[in-house]
Protein backbone atom coordinates (compact mmCIF):
# COMPACT_ATOMS: atom_id res chain seq x y z
CA UNK A 1 0.00 0.00 0.00
CA UNK A 2 1.46 3.22 -0.14
CA UNK A 3 1.38 6.06 2.03
CA UNK A 4 -1.26 8.23 0.20
CA UNK A 5 -3.34 5.22 0.05
CA UNK A 6 -2.89 4.15 3.68
CA UNK A 7 -3.26 7.97 4.71
CA UNK A 8 -6.59 7.95 2.75
CA UNK A 9 -7.61 4.51 4.19
CA UNK A 10 -6.91 5.73 8.23
CA UNK A 11 -8.91 9.42 7.34
CA UNK A 12 -11.66 7.34 6.00
CA UNK A 13 -11.25 4.99 9.08
CA UNK A 14 -11.48 8.19 11.92
CA UNK A 15 -14.45 9.46 9.55
CA UNK A 16 -16.23 6.22 10.95
CA UNK A 17 -15.09 6.83 14.40
CA UNK A 18 -16.63 10.11 14.42
CA UNK A 19 -19.84 8.84 13.25
CA UNK A 20 -20.40 5.99 15.42
CA UNK A 21 -19.24 8.12 18.45
CA UNK A 22 -22.01 11.19 17.66
CA UNK A 23 -24.29 8.46 17.79
CA UNK A 24 -23.94 8.25 21.81
CA UNK A 25 -24.60 11.71 22.64
CA UNK A 26 -28.55 10.70 22.44
CA UNK A 27 -27.31 8.59 25.56
CA UNK A 28 -28.40 9.64 28.89
CA UNK A 29 -25.18 9.70 31.47
CA UNK A 30 -26.97 7.00 32.99
CA UNK A 31 -26.58 4.90 29.95
CA UNK A 32 -23.10 6.14 29.36
CA UNK A 33 -22.00 5.39 32.81
CA UNK A 34 -23.91 1.79 32.37
CA UNK A 35 -21.68 -1.40 32.90
CA UNK A 36 -22.36 -4.55 32.90
CA UNK A 37 -20.32 -5.68 35.99
CA UNK A 38 -17.57 -3.63 37.43
CA UNK A 39 -14.57 -5.54 35.62
CA UNK A 40 -15.76 -4.15 32.33
CA UNK A 41 -16.21 -0.89 31.11
CA UNK A 42 -18.87 2.07 30.27
CA UNK A 43 -18.83 3.90 27.17
CA UNK A 44 -17.60 6.64 28.54
CA UNK A 45 -14.67 4.80 30.32
CA UNK A 46 -13.71 3.03 26.74
CA UNK A 47 -13.75 7.07 25.18
CA UNK A 48 -12.18 8.51 28.30
CA UNK A 49 -9.09 5.82 27.80
CA UNK A 50 -9.08 7.11 24.11
CA UNK A 51 -9.13 10.48 25.21
CA UNK A 52 -5.71 9.90 27.66
CA UNK A 53 -3.74 7.98 24.57
CA UNK A 54 -5.01 11.13 22.56
CA UNK A 55 -3.30 13.73 25.25
CA UNK A 56 0.06 11.86 24.19
CA UNK A 57 -0.18 10.74 20.58
CA UNK A 58 -1.64 13.71 18.89
CA UNK A 59 0.79 15.91 20.20
CA UNK A 60 4.08 13.47 19.45
CA UNK A 61 2.50 13.12 15.92
CA UNK A 62 2.28 16.85 15.36
CA UNK A 63 5.99 16.88 16.78
CA UNK A 64 6.72 14.15 14.27
CA UNK A 65 5.69 15.67 11.32
CA UNK A 66 7.37 19.50 12.01
CA UNK A 67 10.67 17.92 12.13
CA UNK A 68 9.63 14.92 9.31
CA UNK A 69 11.84 14.61 6.30
CA UNK A 70 9.59 16.02 3.54
CA UNK A 71 8.08 13.32 1.40
CA UNK A 72 9.20 12.97 -2.78
CA UNK A 73 6.42 10.76 -3.60
CA UNK A 74 3.58 9.75 -1.68
CA UNK A 75 3.08 6.62 -4.21
CA UNK A 76 6.10 5.10 -2.35
CA UNK A 77 5.12 1.94 -0.36
CA UNK A 78 4.43 2.55 3.23
CA UNK A 79 6.97 0.04 5.26
CA UNK A 80 6.01 -1.52 8.58
CA UNK A 81 8.64 -3.38 10.72
CA UNK A 82 7.68 -6.76 11.61
CA UNK A 83 7.06 -6.07 15.56
CA UNK A 84 4.70 -3.07 14.62
CA UNK A 85 2.70 -5.41 12.31
CA UNK A 86 2.09 -7.89 15.16
CA UNK A 87 1.08 -4.90 17.51
CA UNK A 88 -1.29 -3.30 15.22
CA UNK A 89 -2.63 -6.86 14.85
CA UNK A 90 -3.03 -7.44 18.29
CA UNK A 91 -5.18 -3.93 18.84
CA UNK A 92 -7.40 -4.55 15.80
CA UNK A 93 -11.15 -5.20 16.55
CA UNK A 94 -11.47 -8.57 15.59
CA UNK A 95 -9.00 -9.48 17.91
CA UNK A 96 -10.84 -10.37 20.64
CA UNK A 97 -7.76 -11.33 22.80
CA UNK A 98 -8.20 -9.25 25.90
CA UNK A 99 -4.98 -7.22 27.35
CA UNK A 100 -4.63 -5.04 30.25
CA UNK A 101 -4.55 -1.46 30.31
CA UNK A 102 -1.58 0.92 32.59
CA UNK A 103 -3.13 1.85 35.40
CA UNK A 104 -2.69 5.78 34.25
CA UNK A 105 -4.77 4.79 31.35
CA UNK A 106 -7.56 3.13 33.14
CA UNK A 107 -10.56 5.18 33.18
CA UNK A 108 -12.42 3.50 36.16
CA UNK A 109 -12.53 6.33 38.63
CA UNK A 110 -16.19 6.54 38.95
CA UNK A 111 -19.03 8.15 37.14
CA UNK A 112 -18.11 10.40 33.94
CA UNK A 113 -19.89 12.71 32.27
CA UNK A 114 -21.14 13.60 28.54
CA UNK A 115 -18.22 15.81 27.79
CA UNK A 116 -16.04 12.99 27.59
CA UNK A 117 -17.55 12.20 24.02
CA UNK A 118 -16.96 15.93 23.14
CA UNK A 119 -13.38 15.98 23.77
CA UNK A 120 -13.06 12.54 21.93
CA UNK A 121 -14.71 14.32 18.98
CA UNK A 122 -12.34 17.46 18.78
CA UNK A 123 -9.86 14.51 19.42
CA UNK A 124 -10.87 12.61 16.12
CA UNK A 125 -10.95 15.68 14.30
CA UNK A 126 -7.34 16.98 15.57
CA UNK A 127 -6.17 13.58 14.51
CA UNK A 128 -8.18 14.23 11.04
CA UNK A 129 -6.35 17.43 10.47
CA UNK A 130 -2.71 15.35 11.70
CA UNK A 131 -3.57 12.77 8.98
CA UNK A 132 -3.70 15.66 6.29
CA UNK A 133 -0.33 16.93 7.31
CA UNK A 134 1.02 13.97 7.57
CA UNK A 135 0.76 13.69 4.04
CA UNK A 136 3.79 16.35 3.52
CA UNK A 137 6.09 13.60 5.24
CA UNK A 138 8.09 10.60 4.59
CA UNK A 139 6.06 8.27 6.59
CA UNK A 140 8.94 5.59 6.83
CA UNK A 141 10.88 8.18 8.02
CA UNK A 142 9.25 10.42 10.48
CA UNK A 143 9.21 8.60 14.21
CA UNK A 144 7.85 8.92 17.65
CA UNK A 145 8.04 7.81 20.81
CA UNK A 146 5.74 5.22 22.24
CA UNK A 147 3.83 5.69 25.07
CA UNK A 148 4.60 3.02 27.34
CA UNK A 149 8.04 2.65 26.75
CA UNK A 150 9.34 6.04 25.45
CA UNK A 151 13.16 4.59 24.00
CA UNK A 152 11.14 2.21 21.71
CA UNK A 153 10.45 4.43 18.64
CA UNK A 154 7.84 3.71 15.82
CA UNK A 155 7.57 5.27 12.76
CA UNK A 156 5.14 7.73 11.58
CA UNK A 157 2.58 5.03 9.46
CA UNK A 158 3.06 2.29 11.82
CA UNK A 159 1.89 4.79 14.69
CA UNK A 160 -1.31 6.37 13.01
CA UNK A 161 -2.02 2.91 12.44
CA UNK A 162 -1.77 1.38 15.64
CA UNK A 163 -3.56 4.52 17.55
CA UNK A 164 -6.47 4.08 14.86
CA UNK A 165 -6.74 0.32 15.06
CA UNK A 166 -6.80 0.67 18.86
CA UNK A 167 -9.59 3.44 18.84
CA UNK A 168 -11.38 1.04 16.45
CA UNK A 169 -11.50 -1.71 19.21
CA UNK A 170 -12.52 0.25 22.01
CA UNK A 171 -15.25 2.05 19.79
CA UNK A 172 -16.78 -1.49 18.97
CA UNK A 173 -16.30 -2.32 23.08
CA UNK A 174 -18.65 0.83 23.34
CA UNK A 175 -21.12 -0.21 20.52
CA UNK A 176 -21.25 -3.23 22.47
CA UNK A 177 -22.20 -2.00 25.39
CA UNK A 178 -24.68 0.81 24.05
CA UNK A 179 -26.34 -2.69 22.63
CA UNK A 180 -26.47 -3.93 25.86
CA UNK A 181 -27.89 -1.15 27.47
CA UNK A 182 -30.82 -0.75 25.01
CA UNK A 183 -31.97 -4.32 25.42
CA UNK A 184 -31.40 -4.88 28.98
CA UNK A 185 -32.68 -2.07 30.03
CA UNK A 186 -36.51 -1.42 29.38
CA UNK A 187 -37.74 2.46 29.36
CA UNK A 188 -39.74 1.78 33.07
CA UNK A 189 -36.32 1.53 34.24
CA UNK A 190 -34.83 4.74 32.97
CA UNK A 191 -34.89 8.18 35.35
Amino acid sequence: MTSNDLLVKLQRDVLSIIDAAKDFERLTDSDLNWKEHQAKWSILECLEHLNRYSLYYNVEFKRAIDRGVAANNNQQKAKSTWMWRKFIAMMHPDNTTKHKTFARMNPTEGSLKKEVIGRFLRNQRELLNILDLASKVDLNKASISVEFLKILKINLGDALQFVIVHEQRHLKQAVAVRSNVETLLTPALRI
